[in-house]
């Protein structure tokens, strides 16, 4: 949106990560599988289930996206209840579509500033990819925090901290950086 319709965006913030969605060797067998035509909304959705069906296995699963194995009462209640009333063919077709998305040859026509919470140990999308990505971008800068993939759970109060500080900054401090 902001090359596309760059006087509707002022600047850009992005938390999570950063990817072209095709990361050089970290496609796994499961990934590989669930992004499959045919069978992979039903192999997606087996999963999710699997996933989905206690607590337990629900914590089990997040150990997989986080820096800190050590979650046990870190993940809200309410994120395991609201993800199983979730349509997960809708969520295997945007992880579909997210997989094969490479805006990598456009970011350099992101002229808005563009700052970016990374995970120094994010298994999912490792750090010197996102700040690759970032790199590619006229006007950027990170912010690294000592988590994994979920920087908001791993490191709320670090998250909070840093999210306020840059909703804080005034805009030029943003653009000069």
């Amino acid at each position: 949106m902001a090359r596309l319709y760059p006087d509707l965006v002022e600047d850009i913030l992005i938390i999570g990560a950063l990817s072209c969605g095709k990361i050089p060797g970290r496609k796994s067998i499961l990934e590989m599988l669930t992004l499959t035509p045919i069978i992979g909304n039903s192999i997606f959705r087996s999963i999710m289930q699997w996933w989905h069906l206690d607590e337990a296995r629900f914590t089990l699963g997040m150990r997989t996206a986080v820096f800190n194995a050590k979650i046990d009462g870190m993940i809200p209640a309410k994120m395991l209840s609201e993800l199983r009333q979730s349509n997960y063919s809708m969520m295997w077709q945007t992880a579909n579509w997210v997989s094969r998305q490479d805006n990598s040859q456009h970011l350099h026509e992101v002229q808005q500033s563009v700052s970016s919470f990374i995970g120094l140990n994010d298994p999912v999308v490792p750090a010197d990819h996102q700040l690759k990505m970032l790199q590619s971008l006229p006007s950027s800068h990170a912010v690294l925090l000592k988590t994994g993939h979920i920087l908001m759970i791993e490191a709320p109060e670090h998250f909070q901290k840093a999210f306020w500080a840059w909703m804080t900054m005034s805009k030029h401090k943003r653009n000069t950086r």
